[in-house]
């Protein structure tokens, strides 16, 4: 019993300088005071009666307890904010110990010895569910950090696909439009025509259109001018074409136009409302040529409904220029 008095009288002890170090800092004169008082003593009880005979003198160690336990309570009331479960605790524990300081037999010593334990369970469940909050606390705390930085590397990830996307669709882009026109590049039209092709649905018209004397236009005006000619060129060409048709620039002041689903016929009439619309709108005044070509009859492939178009189109330079020709129709 006197080694368990003794062991009990170190933990309070332990707890005893606990509490004045860490929540009593306002109070630390009074408790360091109290602290003092309690190991002068215990150097006193050391000196005369040495410490085997100090640890086995149970009265001594219980009172020793009792004052420790006494200076624990008093500091813990003197808290501002006081923690009430603790302190009953302390309180069980110090009527434990005043009844079995009365000796351990009889009814008094097993009240005390009950109370005692009722006071261990209540330190016990105290620090293992203060313990508990303040883990769980902490893993709360670590999931929503978790969470957070998930949200926040989700979110980079996504604007960074979202650059990475868009940084492909501009050079999708620029690797199939003409950047001056903001139509299709030969390279473009050329396999938008196969692919069309490829499809064997007929009939596929296309359109040859070169500017008459554009070098002249240069010349006289300037590049920057003749850039603008070939710009309105395509606005108005795109205002006079279907939805469903494709727009190509083949090179220089040279253009495709593919009409899907149109015979020679819709295509000559098209050409011709392009035609009359560059005559009467453009600025400075230019004309166009055209030559037009139509799958199957004039062709299997891009290469030779091309050729055809082309040589369409040097029939309308023979005829005069700003002229729609078909190699054979019209």
């Amino acid at each position: 019993m006197e080694i368990i008095n003794f062991i009990e009288l170190m933990l309070m002890a332990t707890l005893l300088l606990f509490i004045t170090m860490k929540g009593f800092q306002r109070y630390i004169l009074s408790s360091s005071l109290m602290i003092l008082i309690i190991l002068t003593l215990l150097s006193m009880f050391l000196a005369r009666e040495g410490f085997n005979k100090i640890l086995n003198g149970a009265t001594m160690i219980q009172v020793m307890l009792i004052m420790t336990i006494v200076a624990i309570i008093f500091l813990l009331s003197r808290k501002r904010k006081k923690d009430r479960r603790l302190i009953y605790c302390f309180l069980w524990f110090l009527t434990g110990s005043l009844l079995l300081s009365k000796g351990i037999d009889g009814r008094v010593g097993f009240l005390g010895i009950m109370i005692k334990l009722i006071s261990y369970y209540g330190f016990y469940h105290y620090f293992y569910k203060g313990a508990y909050i303040a883990l769980e606390k902490q893993m709360k705390e670590v999931e929503k950090l978790k969470t957070s930085l998930k949200q926040t590397y989700d979110e980079e990830v996504k604007k960074q696909l979202f650059y990475m996307e868009l940084q492909q669709e501009r050079l999708i882009s620029a690797a199939h439009m003409d950047a001056m026109t903001e139509t299709y590049n030969k390279k473009a039209i050329l396999d938008i025509l196969e692919e069309l092709l490829s499809l064997k649905k007929e009939p596929i018209s296309i359109m040859m259109i070169d500017i008459d004397c554009f070098k002249k236009i240069n010349d006289f005006h300037g590049h920057v001018v003749g850039d603008q000619c070939i710009k309105e060129l395509v606005a108005i060409i795109q205002r006079n074409i279907r939805k469903l048709d494709y727009i190509g620039r083949y090179g220089g002041d040279e253009f495709i136009v593919i009409l899907p689903d149109a015979s020679a016929i819709i295509a000559k009439n098209i050409a011709e409302d392009i035609r009359e619309s560059i005559s009467r709108e453009s600025n400075p005044r230019v004309t166009i040529s055209v030559g037009i070509a139509c799958y199957p009859q004039d062709g299997q492939t891009p290469l030779d409904l091309i050729a055809k178009a082309d040589k369409g189109l040097y029939t309308s330079k023979r005829k005069g220029k700003n002229n729609v020709s078909h190699t054979t129709m019209f």
